[in-house]
């Protein structure tokens, strides 16, 4: 009988070092990544910037990046972790593409930024960008309505002397988002020229609001 007893206390001990030892496990399987804004993503084999973070009236939490990087259904990761998918492109032009977010693995953040809104800059205001390639650039907006044609489609970019040479970059004018950069050409020892893609009309059209702290 004493054998058993001192089984017995054995076997509890061990029940309870499980008891206490499962919660702990599970809080580290839950801890969610931080997603600056200007993280490399890959989009199966593109490599393009997280542009703007947006979520609807709800649960659902989205990114923005450059139309060159995907399809619909396009899956997306970020240091080998998966993102989520390409959930809306633009079909007929390169200009934006939505990824849907998993927000169980991520967590959305604009550290490198300080955000308070997306109201449009005016002409002769000034352009930022940050890329991998050359930090931190800064020029200025020159045109707005500039005509770009993708295959028999018109399209309308802002167009800057900002020398940002990453497709999905965010361009800001002050502390406020403005848009995606599709187009870049020049040479930062000559000069740039960086055309994007405006936020406002994505957000409008997919009914998003930015997530802007």
């Amino acid at each position: 009988m004493a054998r058993l007893g001192r089984l017995l206390a054995r076997v509890s001990v061990f029940l309870l070092a499980i008891t206490f030892a499962a919660p702990t496990a599970s809080a580290g399987a839950t801890e969610k990544r931080p997603l600056p804004l200007g993280t490399m993503l890959d989009f199966e084999g593109v490599r393009c910037l997280v542009s703007l973070h947006a979520a609807r009236w709800g649960t659902p939490r989205f990114l923005l990046s450059s139309g060159h990087c995907g399809v619909t259904g396009t899956k997306v990761t970020a240091g080998g972790t998966p993102v989520g998918e390409v959930v809306a492109h633009d079909p007929d032009s390169p200009t934006y593409v939505l990824v849907r977010v998993d927000t169980e693995r991520w967590k959305q953040t604009n550290d490198r930024w300080s955000l308070k809104g997306t109201t449009e800059a005016p002409v002769g205001a000034s352009a930022c960008s940050r890329t991998h390639v050359l930090g931190l650039q800064c020029g200025r907006i020159q045109q707005k309505g500039t005509v770009v044609r993708h295959g028999q489609s018109r399209h309308y970019l802002t167009r800057t002397d900002l020398c940002a040479p990453e497709p999905g970059a965010l361009v800001v004018s002050g502390d406020q988002a403005q848009g995606i950069v599709t187009d870049y050409s020049g040479d930062p020892r000559i000069g740039c020229v960086t055309l994007f893609q405006p936020v406002n009309p994505i957000l409008s059209r997919h009914g998003l609001r930015p997530l802007l702290s």
